[in-house]
């Protein structure tokens, strides 16, 4: 045998055995559900604590970092344990090259139960009433759990029922006010849940989306959502009475759109009040809402406008911001001028509501602006630019008796950063115009779909003013403008297809076009991880990731792109490409672990027309790592050659 060798094992010997690692909690060999304390106490060979070692602890599926407690000297932690068992609690820490290991076991004397009430609860109409459980014993569902559940009308039990897995019933109810309780007991545990609601002819649920309190121009949308136990109410009679003056202006019936009763209504400048009606099987109900049509008006032969909500036109005051370029630092003046459009007047009332914000990068800072009387009425702030990026700042002003103002300045630039065009900016027209969504080579799924562009000009300054349209078959609308640069706009709901969005962009006297594909599909993708399996425990250091994906129809997709993200508790998140077996048709990879410990695998499947699956495992790896010996090994295994020499020589100079 090599010396060398010789003193790793003497090293290793003598180390490991000066080294105290020991479990000093769970110091009880029973507990209830809950949190369960964990404490190890690992010394040197001084008997001083180790203080810069990564020590975990943990049961198979579950593991926790323990974390060094100054004032103890122990590394402590907390294992949730929600589930009635016996468990092995096992810490360990590779320190120094050497595996340390110390266990315990306890018994879990009762389980938690967890009882959500999904339904009854709020206010229903007359009729069958919904009954839906959610129950978790330890934190997983368990078929076998009965549940007691019962509903008393003052005081009174007018139905009681054990409900089974999975927990659904109807109860056909007259009005009245109800009290619903259910009892669940399991593993030594007992949990009750109580709620309240209400039967009511008055309770259809009648929810007014728009108009809401606010200001229109043009068309006014009527949206309606309608609904009663929980269900929306399909063919009902909805109407709707717009009245001005206390007379009725106009009375329109509300068609059944998807999900939500729709309509939209052109009307006068004035002040309305819009009352909306749902009759259902007898069952009326009604709410209303009050608007403002801006606008000028005639009154006695004169044009005037409507009272408390006059048109306001913004002037921009900037004081030593005269520039597009300034150094970090500068302070600027954010400043606003607000003339009456009729009168031409300055407009400067005490009890304005005027605030500026101020965006750059990912940073939002709003402020106050004070009334000043000089050299013109307005309202100002100072701001301070603190770094070189670009900025915007958007002013919301609330004037009494004046429509509500937002103004957006132009965008400014603090120093001269290098521009970086956007991943996937096209070069157009002295422009940067990027299409965020709908993204390449991104399914989407039926319904509603948002849009987002971005346009910056050639210097990467975000333009706020453009005039941005989506159009797709023969459906146009306008995008909105949001902050940095970007437009967005939602879509009609769109079934499966495949669909061109043209985006149409008119700026100063420039006008181009930029098209994409939308793809829409209803087929979806699942993916199964085969292996490595569900909290197993793997004891050797390199597994194969295993995964099937198939469509709807279960059958094996064989043109996907399948990536794995990796967690490993020693170095974090890896993503790697899984490659098809044409064997087997499934995507695997070979794949080498870091580290004992708990690892966590999601696999994610993509492909072109489906919607995108994915499946997650974890598991517990348990293998013992290569030994690797460090100086203070090497230098303790020397001392004691040495001191086994020093003895040597002593007995044969005695002999």
């Amino acid at each position: 045998m090599k010396w060398r060798n010789i003193v790793f094992i003497l090293a290793l010997v003598s180390t490991s055995l000066a080294i105290s690692f020991q479990m000093v909690e769970p110091s009880s060999p029973e507990y209830s559900w809950g949190n369960i304390p964990v404490s190890v106490r690992f010394l040197d060979d001084g008997g001083n604590p180790i203080s810069n070692a990564s020590v975990y602890a943990g049961i198979p599926g579950k593991t926790i970092q323990l974390v060094f407690d100054q004032s103890t000297g122990d590394y402590t932690g907390t294992l949730e344990m929600l589930k009635m068992g016996t468990y092995t609690i096992t810490a360990w820490s590779d320190y120094s090259g050497v595996n340390f290991t110390d266990s315990t076991t306890i018994f879990i004397n009762s389980s938690k139960i967890n009882i959500s009430v999904l339904a009854p609860t709020g206010q229903y109409g007359p009729g069958d009433i919904p009954i839906k459980l959610s129950i978790l014993v330890g934190g997983e569902e368990n078929p076998d759990v009965i549940a007691e559940a019962s509903i008393t009308k003052e005081g009174e039990v007018v139905w009681e029922k054990n409900l089974e897995y999975p927990y659904n019933e109807l109860v056909p109810l007259d009005e009245g006010n109800y009290v619903f309780t259910v009892h669940v007991s399991a593993d030594n545990s007992l949990e009750t849940k109580t709620t309240s609601f209400t039967v009511s002819k008055e309770n259809l649920y009648l929810e007014i989306i728009n108009p809401k309190n606010q200001t229109y121009e043009g068309e006014v949308p009527i949206d309606v959502d309608l609904w009663s136990n929980g269900v929306f109410v399909h063919h009902a009679n909805v109407s709707a009475l717009i009245i001005s003056g206390g007379e009725l202006v106009k009375k329109m019936s509300i068609p059944e759109a998807q999900y939500h009763y729709s309509s939209k209504v052109s009307l006068d400048p004035g002040f309305y009040t819009i009352v909306i009606e749902a009759e259902y099987n007898g069952n009326i109900v009604r709410k209303n809402i009050s608007i403002t049509v801006p606008g000028l008006v005639e009154e006695n032969g004169t044009i005037v406008p409507i009272p408390g909500e006059k048109p306001v036109t913004v002037k921009e005051i900037w004081t030593n911001l005269q520039r597009r370029y300034y150094s970090p630092g500068v302070e600027g003046t954010i400043a606003v001028s607000f003339i009456d459009s009729t009168t031409g007047e300055y407009l400067l009332p005490k009890d304005a509501k005027v605030t500026a914000c101020v965006y750059y990068d990912n940073n939002t800072n709003c402020f106050s602006l004070v009334p000043k009387e000089k050299p013109v009425p307005h309202y100002e702030v100072k701001f301070t630019f603190p770094k070189e990026t670009w900025y915007e700042i958007v002013v919301n002003a609330t004037l009494p008796g004046y429509q509500p103002i937002t103004h957006r300045f132009p965008p400014i630039k603090v120093g001269r950063p290098e521009i970086k065009p956007p991943s996937g900016a096209e070069e157009i027209e002295n422009y940067l115009f990027t299409v965020i969504s709908p993204e390449k080579g991104t399914t989407y799924p039926e319904g509603s779909i948002y849009l987002r562009v971005q346009l910056l000009d050639k210097e990467g300054m975000p333009v706020n003013d453009a005039n941005i349209t989506a159009t797709i078959g023969n459906s146009s609308f306008p995008l909105d403008y949001e902050i940095n640069g970007e437009y967005s706009a939602k879509t009609e709901p769109l079934k499966a297809g495949k669909y061109i969005v043209t985006f149409t962009i008119n700026h100063n006297t420039t006008s181009f076009n930029v098209s994409r594909e939308l793809v829409v599909s209803a087929k979806k993708l699942t993916v199964k991880v085969l292996s490595p399996e569900l909290n197993e425990n793997i004891t050797q250091s390199t597994i194969v990731i295993k995964a099937r994906v198939t469509d709807n129809t279960g059958d094996i997709v064989p043109d996907a792109k399948v990536r794995a993200i990796v967690v490993s508790p020693k170095t974090g998140v890896h993503t790697i490409n899984l490659v098809r077996n044409l064997g087997t048709g499934n995507y695997e990879i070979e794949y080498e672990l870091d580290s004992p410990g708990e690892w966590h695998v999601k696999v994610i499947a993509n492909k072109l027309g489906y919607l995108e699956g994915s499946d997650e495992v974890s598991f517990n790896a348990k293998f013992e790592e290569e030994l690797r010996f460090s100086e203070r090994d090497i230098v303790a295994g020397a001392v004691v050659i040495a001191s086994l020499l020093v003895i040597l020589i002593i007995v044969r100079a005695l002999l």
